[in-house]
This record gives C-alpha cells, sequence and structure tokens, in this order.
C-alpha cells in the first residue's frame, strides 16, 4: 500500500507495537506522566496494509493507553514521531488511560536513543518462549509443536540461523515452544492483550517458567477479527503471531522487538516521468513494505540492511562512517563481518534529520542472502534515506533506476551517478567487487532547477522517423542536459536541442515530453508534443532477373532478385497465368501443380506492410515430358479371413494406347509408403487406421493423376 509522502512520518507497516523500556517511572497521581512513548500498530501481510491502532505511554508502574481530543487510543491521532522517546505528558488518567491534555519530550528524553543502539549488543543470546494456544470457539491446532520449533529454532532456514548469520554470529537465539493452550476467550473479539495473559497463565499452570525467557511469541490460529498477521513491541520483549508461523513473520516481528522499523519504497515521478527522486514532496510516494532487500520489507528471508543492523547494535560506530566531505570513499560489504565500513551515510542539507545511507550486498549463505552473482542489488550501490540511528522510523529505499517499474535494480549501477535533488549531494560508484566497493561524493548545494523547455516541436521526416527540436532552458549553474520520453517512457539523453526518434512505425502519432535537467539532478517542468510518421505511400521496386524453368513434368522453379522499398519489402505474391498461386517472403518459389509438356506464364510482384504493390516481372516455362498423361488408378481393399489386408488398383495406361505404367507409387497418410510395379500389395506392420492412395508413372517420370482414397484398420 502507497501513502503521501508528506505523511511518511507517521505511517508504519507490519504490526508494529512500538514498545520502549521506561527510564523512570510516572509522576504524582495527579496529572503529570513521564514515561516512554509508545505508538501501536497493527498489519496485515495478506493485503498489504498497515492499520493505526494508537498511542500509549510506558512507565515503571505500568502502561497507559493515550487518548486524544475524545478519540479512542485504538483509532490513532496524537504524535506519533515521538514514539520510542521519553516524554512527559500532562492530562486525566482514568484507569489505564490518560486523556492527554499536551506532550513534549522530557528533559534530556532521547528515550529511546541508547537503548536503540545497545538493546541487542548488550545482550549475546535471546531465549525465546513460543506459547501456542487457541480458542474456545476455535480449538483448532494448524501446525504442530514440531513445526513451529523447526521454523524458530532447528530448521537450515530457521528464525535462531537467521538472527546468527546477520548478526556476524553475535546474538544466539534459542527458544522453546509450550502449547497447544485453549483460552477461555473467543476469537470473534481481537483482545489480543487478555489473550496473552491468559496464554502466560496456562503455560504458567502447565510448569513453565517464563522468567527465564527473553521474548515470548504469542502463536495463535488466524482470528479474522484482528486484521493483521503479526504484532511487536519496538523495542520490547513480546510479540504475537497471528496464523502466519513462517520465517519471514517470525523474523519480521522479533526484530520490532530487537530494534527497528520497517524497509519501505519511494516512487517519485516529475511532470509525468519517474525520477529517483524529487526536492518536491508532493512528487513522491511510499509503499511501507517495498524493499525486496531486507526482512523488514518484502524481502521475507533477506537479511536487514546496514542501518538497522547499527540500530540493533550489531554493526558498532567503529563500522560506520559519516561523510562530510567531498571526496572517493570504500564501502564495505552488508554480509562480511571483517568487511568495513559497512555502512556510509551523508547528510541531507534541507532535510531535517535525514541521511543518505549507502550499502553493498553480495551472495551469502544458502538461505537468506542468497543472490545471483548477476543480481543487480550485488553489482552497485543501494541507497536508501533514514533519520539517525536511534529514531524508530522507516528507511526509504531510493531506485536509482526510474526508468524501470521494478526496485529489485534499485542499486546504483557501476559509474552510474546519482544526485540528491534536495541536497545536491552527487554519488557516483567507482568500483565494486565481492569485497568491496569505492564511491565518490560531491557534496552539492545546488537545488534551483532549470527553466522550463520551450518551443518544443516536433517534425515527421520520414515513415519511420521524427525528428524533434527546442529552445534551450537555462540554469542558475548550467543546463546539463535534457531527457526525451515517447509516451511516457524515457527513451533518451541528449545535450543538445534536436533530437531524432527512428525506428517508429508508418502514420503512426507519438506523444514527446522532454525537461532540462543539471548537474544537482535538478528537472525543470516539462514540454510535451505530439508526432505523426509519414503515411507509406511509396511502392518497392519491381523484382529483377525473374527466371522460370521447367523443373519436371509437374513442376517449375522460380527464382528472382530481391525488390528494395523506403521502409520494406514485406513479400512477394505469384502468379500463374493471370492467377494468383503463392506468396512467399523469400526469392525463390516452385508450381507443383504443373501438367506435362505445358507452357505457362508466370508474373511476380514485391509488397510492402502499407500495401503498397510493385510493378510485376513475368517469365514463361514449358513442363517437360509428353502431352499424354497416365490415367488415374481406381482403388480398393479386400480384408482376408484369416487376417491382413490387400490393397488391389486398376492398371494405369497412357491416354488411349496400350503402354501401362512403369510402376505405382503408395500414399499414406499422405505421405510416400513403398513403390511397387504390381497392382497389388499387402498390409501389415503397425496397427492403426491409415489412408492410403496411390499414383502410377511412366519411364519418363511423369505422374497420373491421384486414385481415389482407401481407409483400412490394420
Amino acid at each position: 500500500m502507497e501513502r503521501s509522502f508528506r505523511r511518511l512520518s507517521a505511517t508504519l507497516a507490519v504490526a508494529v507495537f512500538i514498545f520502549a523500556t521506561a527510564a523512570s517511572a510516572a509522576a504524582a497521581a495527579g496529572d503529570r506522566f513521564t514515561g516512554t512513548l509508545v505508538a501501536f500498530h497493527g498489519d496485515d501481510f495478506r493485503l498489504g496494509q498497515a492499520t493505526t491502532h494508537g498511542l500509549a505511554l510506558q512507565t515503571a508502574s505500568g502502561r497507559y493507553e493515550l487518548s486524544f481530543s475524545g478519540q479512542s487510543p485504538r483509532l490513532g491521532g496524537g504524535p506519533e514521531s515521538l514514539a520510542g522517546k521519553r516524554v512527559e505528558v500532562s492530562g486525566l488518567r482514568n484507569g489505564h488511560t490518560i486523556a492527554v491534555g499536551s506532550i513534549q519530550v522530557a528533559a534530556g528524553g532521547t528515550g529511546s536513543t541508547s537503548t536503540t543502539s545497545t538493546t541487542v549488543a548488550a545482550a549475546t543470546a535471546k531465549s525465546v518462549a513460543v506459547l501456542l494456544f487457541n480458542f474456545q470457539n476455535d480449538g483448532s491446532q494448524p501446525y504442530t509443536r514440531a513445526f513451529a520449533t523447526g521454523v524458530m529454532f532447528s530448521n537450515a532456514n530457521s528464525v535462531a540461523n537467521y538472527f546468527a548469520e546477520e548478526s556476524y554470529g553475535q546474538l544466539a537465539v534459542t527458544g522453546d515452544v509450550f502449547g497447544w493452550y485453549t483460552i477461555p476467550y473467543s476469537s470473534t473479539t481481537c483482545d489480543f492483550g487478555s489473550w496473552a495473559t491468559a496464554a502466560q497463565s496456562a503455560a504458567a499452570a502447565a510448569g513453565v517458567a517464563l522468567a527465564n525467557y527473553t521474548n515470548i511469541v504469542y502463536a495463535s490460529p488466524y482470528a479474522s477479527s484482528c486484521g493483521w498477521s503479526g504484532l511487536a513491541y519496538l523495542p520490547g520483549s513480546e510479540s504475537w503471531n497471528n496464523g502466519y508461523m513462517n520465517l519471514g513473520t517470525n523474523a519480521h516481528e522479533l526484530s520490532h522487538n530487537f530494534g527497528v522499523h520497517h524497509a519501505s519504497t519511494l516512487s517519485c515521478t516529475v511532470n509525468g516521468v519517474r525520477v529517483a527522486l524529487s526536492a518536491n514532496q508532493s512528487d513522491c510516494s511510499l509503499s511501507e513494505y517495498g524493499d525486496p532487500f531486507s526482512v523488514m520489507g518484502s524481502g521475507s528471508s533477506r537479511e536487514s540492511h546496514t542501518e538497522a543492523k547499527a540500530q540493533m547494535g550489531f554493526i558498532p560506530s567503529v563500522d560506520r562512517l559519516d561523510v562530510t566531505a567531498s571526496g572517493t570513499y570504500s564501502l564495505g560489504v552488508n554480509e562480511v563481518s571483517a568487511s568495513t565500513p559497512k555502512v556510509i551515510r551523508i547528510a541531507r542539507t534541507g532535510a531535517a534529520n535525514q541521511y543518505l545511507y549507502l550499502e553493498l550486498r553480495q551472495p551469502a549463505g544458502t538461505s537468506f542472502d542468497n543472490f545471483s552473482v548477476s543480481d543487480p542489488v550485488v553489482q552497485g550501490v543501494t541507497i536508501r534515506i533514514a533519520q539517525d540511528y536511534p529514531n524508530l522510523v522507516q528507511s526509504w529505499l531510493v531506485d536509482t533506476t526510474p526508468a524501470t517499474s521494478t526496485f529489485n535494480d534499485a542499486a546504483l549501477a557501476l559509474n552510474a551517478t546519482f544526485i540528491d535533488p534536495l541536497s545536491g549531494v552527487s554519488i557516483t560508484t567507482r568500483s565494486v567487487s565481492s569485497t568491496g566497493a569505492s564511491v565518490a561524493v560531491s557534496l552539492g548545494a545546488d537545488v534551483q532547477a532549470p527553466t522550463a523547455v520551450t518551443n518544443l516541436a516536433a517534425t515527421a521526416v520520414s515513415t519511420s522517423s521524427i525528428g524533434l527540436s527546442w529552445s534551450a532552458s537555462t540554469d542558475n549553474v548550467g543546463v546539463a542536459g535534457y531527457r526525451v520520453s515517447r509516451n511516457g517512457t524515457q527513451v533518451a539523453t541528449v545535450t543538445g536541442t534536436s533530437w531524432s526518434d527512428s525506428g517508429r512505425s508508418p502514420a503512426t502519432s507519438y506523444t514527446y515530453a522532454v525537461v532540462a535537467y543539471d548537474a544537482a539532478g535538478n528537472v525543470s517542468s516539462g514540454a510535451s508534443v505530439q508526432g505523426t510518421t509519414m503515411a507509406d505511400s511509396q511502392p518497392p521496386s519491381a523484382p529483377s532477373g525473374l527466371t522460370a524453368t521447367g523443373a519436371s513434368s509437374t513442376s517449375v522453379a522460380l527464382s528472382w532478385s530481391a525488390s528494395t522499398d523506403n521502409v520494406g519489402v514485406a513479400g512477394y505474391r505469384v502468379s500463374r497465368n493471370g492467377i494468383l498461386v503463392g506468396t512467399t517472403t523469400g526469392r525463390t518459389w516452385t508450381d507443383n501443380a504443373a501438367a506435362a509438356a505445358t507452357g505457362y506464364t508466370y508474373s511476380v510482384v514485391a509488397f510492402d506492410a502499407a500495401g503498397n504493390v510493385s510493378t510485376a516481372a513475368t517469365a514463361t516455362a514449358t513442363t517437360p515430358g509428353t502431352a499424354l498423361q497416365l490415367s488415374a488408378p481406381t482403388l480398393t481393399s479386400s480384408a482376408s479371413k484369416r487376417g491382413g489386408t490387400t490393397l488391389l488398383w486398376t492398371v494405369s495406361k497412357l491416354g488411349s494406347t496400350s503402354t501401362t505404367a512403369s510402376g505405382y507409387r503408395i500414399y499414406r497418410n499422405g505421405s510416400l509408403f513403398t513403390t511397387t510395379t504390381g497392382t497389388t500389395y499387402k498390409l501389415g506392420g503397425q496397427k492403426g487406421s491409415w489412408t492410403f492412395y496411390v499414383v502410377a508413372y511412366d519411364a519418363a517420370g511423369d505422374l497420373s493423376a491421384p486414385s481415389n482414397s482407401v481407409t483400412v484398420q490394420i
């Protein structure tokens, strides 16, 4: 699902309860409370959409849901951008709900700043209890404990192996699966908090010591009342699995527990042309699950990108590089522990607390980042936009090849350049290998777009080409070139003020658009025009060198030299005695329906795709042989009482003479079967239904007309 770029900071995806550990208790029981702000979100993996639930305040004395302007705390609203921060809330408390009057960041209240960067790094092991539970109205067990154990801990592509690989061996995830427990609730109402409490009680009654586990996964049959597939605290210790016991859902939700948000994509369009990025926020839209290279996006088995790994503490600050000056920098490989720096980032001037994050992916392992060596993501440098490491917000994948409709080739390819139109930062991939990449970074400052293209004109040059011309744009620094689009697709980049589009179809209209751009990547407004190719009215030249030769008593062979045409010859038509008998794209043709000792006149014309026809080339030929023709045999069949079938036919004679045929050709199902000099033939061999006819021939090779056909069952 895509949402407006202007709402990016307030929009989340995939079942997230954003929770953090409070640094202090709520104030007195009056109207001021201090703690960590958390956001409730739910996501439906099936439909690829997120639903907002609201905000809460986590304090040492408990968790309080917040309501804003009379709204239910489960209906959204409120300052979601402060999620994960230590805040001070004023308002009226009623049980576990606070009606908010005001909310602000508490003094020194970076909230989860330290927590986000050290939650996992401080712990080299996570012990996970998976509680399988069902309901009073739904006692189904859609999978076994053994299946869940495999998904979470023991399969080659288990959740445990996933975190071991993406953490460079720093994080060991172990645990156990318990249940199924039937809790005293119905699935018709999505009361997941009460479900969790009941599942814990059932596990404790069964002797499970939940205090021995750092994280709990509550897994149930799918409950349609919830409308999400998974939920999690970000960061936190609990997550929910709503009928989706697989690697992608569980690794995604535990990643939220461990401190990261979603991996999204940006799609930007300026003047009808798709671009990598735009300085105008309204030109871009967000797909919250779009990033195909992360489990936090649509890559259900892919490792997290390096900015997220840094948030989880897998990549320490010594392995990160902040670029503050123009130059060429080395970038390490995401998947390789010893390869540094694994993440390079560049501040975006003009955007508050935003950075361009660079990473290099390479094939690794057999289950997770098992990219092909030809995959575009391993042949270039990937660019994302995100905030500072402690901020719990989405990352946005930038598509540096916007001419295609997929993000699978979003990486900046070798020798390609990306320019941020907002900050003017220029990034060029200089080299890529299995051990690292080299990138040239220029910290530009030009944010002014060139003037619009004017006087755009389209002129038909021929039946297959249209010429475009326009007046030069101007720019405060200088115009770098122009981008030309045909029917909405970019087809050329030129530095001049004219371009010719060739290879088009005759008498066809095309819509062209031209925009100017500068070295900083700023793009002008566009101009558009329609052009139509000329209609093709010119016929091909006549075929030359036509020859006709009587190849046998029943065939004539024709050949000729190629015709020419202003667009192209589509083919040739052959006529015999003024009647069309064949069409071909080649320069030879054989007439196999001629009669012996007969003269014919042939003509050949060339034609093009527009239907224009050349003048005719003519030639004559006479077939060899005698004028008399053998009579056609009459064919019958006879079945024996002892089995077997015999073909019988009458003798063929040459005209009214007593001269008989030299032999007979027997055809079965249209193909020559055998030749004989007699007038009978006993059938045998392969079983089946067969259709036969007989043709007589004389000493000169002349043939009779075919006999009647006879079908027999053998």
